[in-house]
């Protein structure tokens, strides 16, 4: 097989698994002229068999096996670029424009392929899909430092994050009326040496130190807290199916872990959120509640929000009961939808 026929079975391949439209745009950032690309690797490894099994002098066999098994890597770089496309393609919403008309920076899905050429392992793969997915949906989201970090953090910190993405809990902020006029995702991570962190979802003070170093997260051995503004008057706090309503807190504000997330963990954990389904870690609840109650905030039963999810488990639609005959007969004070 000729380099040009090489190239034309690879793009055809390509153009295959992600789409025809997905393909004009990204297809020039796959480097698919490769020798032998085209062929499937047991093809390479039978070629490889050959090799050994020739009259070629010792020099001779070692440069061709050599240059069959620089093949083989390219052709599995080659594969883990076309996987993180399709994902891509099949994440984004329906009509997103990924042809020569979308404004996605050339340089950055250049240097995004380049460094997605390297990832092989499943969950990362789907965290680099969703990237591009968001990106092409919405072109300058996400800067080429956020590109870096997600080349350079191993597998194991990015399993580790999505860890804690889990424990997020929703900060939702409301006027004097109960109605919420905006809304914090905090991860409430309390005592960063806590066995229980360690036993569960493997973080600890080490794979959170180098998330810190990564630049996802930030860490302090005090916990943050949170100062609602002076137009802010109950804040509710939201997890899953749990929730409740805070009317008072301290002139410190309200605790809210050792832990924060920095923009880029913000933008990756929103990914987390938007393509993942949503699961409560079980005892995360009970050591949120018992922080809020050492530092002596107030509860209160009413204004209460009850939050609706999608299919995927992501916050939907919200509503405010301020008394309990309006949750009884559901007819919410106020209504709407996210983001808030």
């Amino acid at each position: 097989m000729d380099n040009d026929n090489i190239a034309l079975a690879m793009g055809l391949e390509f153009a295959g698994a992600v789409g025809k439209q997905a393909a004009n745009r990204i297809f020039n950032y796959v480097d698919y002229l490769f020798p032998y690309a085209g062929l499937r690797k047991r093809t390479i490894e039978m070629y490889e068999q050959g090799i050994k099994d020739s009259d070629k002098s010792l020099e001779e066999k070692a440069m061709a096996l050599l240059n069959a098994r620089k093949t083989i890597k390219e052709l599995k770089e080659f594969e883990n670029q076309a996987t993180i496309a399709k994902i891509a393609v099949d994440a984004a919403k329906e009509g997103t424009d990924f042809g020569e008309t979308s404004k996605v920076d050339e340089e950055w899905l250049s240097r995004f392929f380049d460094s997605a050429k390297h990832v092989s392992d499943e969950e990362a793969q789907a965290l680099w899909g969703w990237v591009l997915a968001d990106e092409f949906e919405k072109p300058g989201s996400y800067p080429k430092q956020l590109v870096r970090i997600l080349a350079e953090l191993p597998s194991r910190y990015a399993k580790v994050f999505a860890n804690i993405c889990a424990l997020s809990v929703s900060a939702i902020y409301a006027n004097a009326e109960g109605k919420p006029v905006s809304i914090e995702k905090y991860p409430f991570i309390i005592g960063v040496g806590d066995q229980y962190y360690r036993k569960t979802l493997d973080i600890d003070l080490d794979t959170l130190s180098e998330l810190q170093f990564y630049g996802l997260i930030m860490l302090q051995p005090l916990s943050y807290n949170s100062r609602p503004g002076t137009n802010e008057r109950f804040l509710y706090f939201h997890y899953g199916s749990l929730s409740v309503t805070i009317a008072q807190w301290g002139d410190n504000g309200i605790p809210i872990g050792n832990v924060m997330l920095s923009k880029a963990g913000e933008s990756i954990s929103r990914l987390i959120s938007a393509h993942s389904m949503k699961k409560e870690i079980s005892g995360h609840w009970e050591r949120i509640i018992e922080l809020l109650n050492i530092n002596q905030v107030v509860f209160t039963t009413y204004p209460k929000l009850i939050i609706e999810y999608d299919s995927k488990g992501i916050e939907s639609e919200w509503k405010v009961y301020k008394t309990s005959q309006e949750e009884a007969a559901i007819t919410p004070a106020y209504s709407g939808s996210f983001p808030i």
